[in-house]
């Protein structure tokens, strides 16, 4: 019933990705040159072609965007980033954080805490 309902959007597999791969994860800060929408509305476009972009979220504060990078390794997540700097996206700036260790998973929502 749920799934029918639409509250269940999709299944997914829990990987151990330093299992299988080496690689880096990088979380970027995004400011946009403007604020205008489509250059917001170009900027996502180019991220939806890049499948090492995993995870984009608009944010409020001090920069636009908040991107989680999965590269092979930092030579490629520095080229990627370099592109998107050059590509005419209006990107200003983009402030990168190297993953040392994970310390804690996402492995669900807290639905208990969110219904009350």
């Amino acid at each position: 019933r749920l799934e029918a309902a639409g509250y269940i959007r999709r299944y997914r597999a829990m990987l151990d990705l330093e299992r299988l791969y080496a690689h880096v994860t990088v979380f970027a800060e995004v400011t946009m040159k403007n604020h205008a929408p489509e250059d917001f509305t170009r900027f996502e476009a180019a991220i939806a072609s890049h499948p090492e972009i995993v995870e984009a979220h608009t944010v409020g504060g001090g920069f636009d965007y908040v991107l989680r990078v999965v590269c092979a390794d930092i030579r490629r997540y520095h080229q990627l980033s370099d592109e998107l700097l050059a590509a005419g996206l209006g990107v200003d700036k983009i402030a990168s954080y190297v993953v040392i260790a994970t310390a804690k998973e996402f492995t669900g929502y807290p639905l208990a805490e969110l219904g009350g």
